[in-house]
Order: structure tokens, then sequence, then C-alpha cells
């Protein structure tokens, strides 16, 4: 059964976050980049024409480096910067320098929410049985309490955040990774529950997997998205327990359809009793025996549709209840005889 999982080797094979090159040390190889050109520049100035064509040279050249340096960097996203193979800075929104040739653009990417489908090709072992499983896992790169904050201590922390998203997890097997996490956090759930369980506390459930699965997303700098994390479309029923659940609703269906035909069967019975109580002084009694005699026999009457002949029924009175039953062109009175 295929899964989305990544190979233990492509796990184990995971880049490894570069030395920093330090703040000071970073400055001075910009300063370097700019200035010692310009020197050069400016020397060859001199000596092909005057200050002027100095003057022009430098100002060309720096104009140029600094027209390809300058990169604006948009709301909610980022750029990891490494120079010369060490770890330089990483990039917020606003203007940023950025030096072609000397630096390397690692990672460029958002703090925007991202999804993952989870249980892919996989059947969750309920208690009772198997099924598959629609979800997904929503997440964003670092802390949204952060971003949201966008303090210079909070956007250290975000970049903290982004490095481990950076160089804890190789770029093909970042989001395999997401799923991973979020599934085993959510399958311990599952499995505790029967299907039909699962089904009735398919929000909770999910939010106890979200939590559980919090720390190790934060681990590769990972957050599940704010009132989102995992979200369950649907529990793909077995077709034995969905042919049972037709089957018990239609039952469910048919009972409540035969109460009410009975009531409608029982009230005038009833309503007929109080009456004859009534209109006989209490000399014409009509007993909870012939009512339910009554009630049974009218109920039986159901049936008599299904039966391939012409029937007629009449009751002539209630003190003897006279059946005469037609039979296409033959009559069967109470006796039996035609």
């Amino acid at each position: 059964m295929a899964t989305n999982q990544p190979s233990a080797q492509a796990l184990d094979d995971e880049p490894k976050k570069p030395e920093d090159m330090g703040l000071w040390v970073g400055r001075l190889i910009t300063a370097v980049a700019f200035l010692v050109p310009a020197l050069v520049l400016a020397l060859l100035g001199l000596w092909i024409g005057n200050e002027n064509t100095a003057g022009g040279l430098v100002v060309i050249w720096l104009g140029s480096l600094f027209a390809a340096s300058i990169q604006v960097q948009q709301k909610r996203t980022f750029t990891v910067v490494e120079r010369f193979g060490k770890l330089w800075d990483v990039k917020f929104a606003g203007f940023r320098l950025i030096i072609p040739y000397i630096d390397n653009k690692i990672l460029r990417e958002n703090f925007l929410q991202k999804s993952v489908v989870l249980f892919k090709d996989i059947a969750i072992d309920f208690i009772g049985g198997s099924a598959p499983i629609l979800a997904d896992g929503w997440y964003q790169i670092a802390n949204p309490d952060d971003l949201d904050d966008g303090s210079d201590a909070a956007m250290e922390r975000v970049k903290e955040q982004v490095l481990k998203y950076t160089y804890r997890v190789r770029a093909a097997n970042r989001a395999a990774r997401v799923a991973v996490i979020f599934q085993g956090a959510f399958r311990t759930f599952l499995e505790q529950v029967d299907i039909a369980t699962a089904q009735e506390k398919m929000e909770e459930l999910a939010t106890d997997g979200t939590d559980a699965a919090q720390e190790a997303l934060k681990e590769i700098g990972v957050y599940p998205f704010p009132k989102k994390g995992i979200i369950v479309q649907d529990i793909v029923l077995p077709e034995a327990i969905t042919k049972l659940r037709e089957q018990v609703l239609r039952g469910e269906m048919d009972a409540k359809e035969a109460v009410a035909r009975a009531q409608v069967y029982w009230q005038p019975l009833t309503e007929m009793k109080k009456g004859f109580a009534k209109a006989g002084d209490g000399k014409l009694v009509l007993s909870d025996e012939a009512i339910l005699r009554l009630f049974l026999a009218q109920k039986g009457f159901e049936t008599l549709p299904k039966i391939p002949a012409k029937v007629t029924l009449i009751a002539k009175d209630i003190g003897n209840l006279q059946k005469i039953i037609t039979l296409d062109d033959a009559s069967i009175g109470e006796g039996g005889q035609p």
C-alpha cells in the first residue's frame, strides 16, 4: 500500500545548518564588495583620465551594484541567505541587500497557511474494523503569535524557527514530514474508538490530534494553523457497515410509520368508547378487550390489499362483528359458508 511518508534513508540524509558567518564579518564582506572594486576603478579613471573620470566610474559601479543588490522582500515572506557557504541572514519584509555572486538564496518562502493530505491510501484500524479517512493537516512556518507581535524579540524567535524549517528537513521531504507528524499524533486517538464514535466526535478527536502534534512540529519550525490544524472531511465506511446502517435506518422508518398507522386506528376506537359510554349513560359499554379486538382486526386489514382478489369488509355492528369477504363472485359469511 502506498503512503506519503519519506523513506528512512531520506530522513537520515537531512541538511545541516552551516556555521554562522557573524555580523561583523558579513558587514566587512559587504564593504569590501562595494569599496574594493570602486577603488580599483578610481585608480583606473585617474590613469586614463582625471578626477572626473575616476569619480564617474566609481559612481557607475556603486550605483550598478546597489541596483542589482537591492531587493524588495514582500510582506509575510522570508529569504534565507548564505554567504560563501556560511549562514549570513534571514531577510524579512522590506528593502533588503542581497549581493549577486556573493550571497546565495537558500530558501525563499512565505508565512501563509499550507496543507498536506493525511492518511493517503492508508486505512485506520478502529476498534471493530478498519476504514479510510479523508483529512488534511493545516500549518504554517513559524509561530503565528510571534509574527503578529512583530517586535525585535519576536522576530528573533521567528528567525530561529525559520532556520529549523530550512535546515532540519530537506526541501523535498518537508510536506511529508509534517504529514507524518500529524498522522502519528492523530492515529493514536482514532485507534482508541470505534468508527461510529469517530464519526460522532470527529472535531474533538481532530483537536486532540492537533494538540498532540504541536511539540513535534515545533522541532521543525512548523505550527498548526490557528483554529484549523487537522480537519477531517469524512470517514469512508466499509460497504458492510453502510448496508447495516441503511437497514437500521429503514427499520426505524418502518417502525415510525407503523406507530403512526396504529395511532390512526386506535384513536377513533378510544373516542368511540367515550362516545358510547356518554350516549348509553353507562349502559352501553365498549370494553377494552373489544377495543383491542377491533384494533387488531382493523390493523390486519392492511395486508388485504396485497391479496390478488376483490375484497370487501363490512362491520354491521359493534356487539357482534359480522365479516363478509367477497372473492370475485363468491361470498364467505361469518360462519365460513359461501
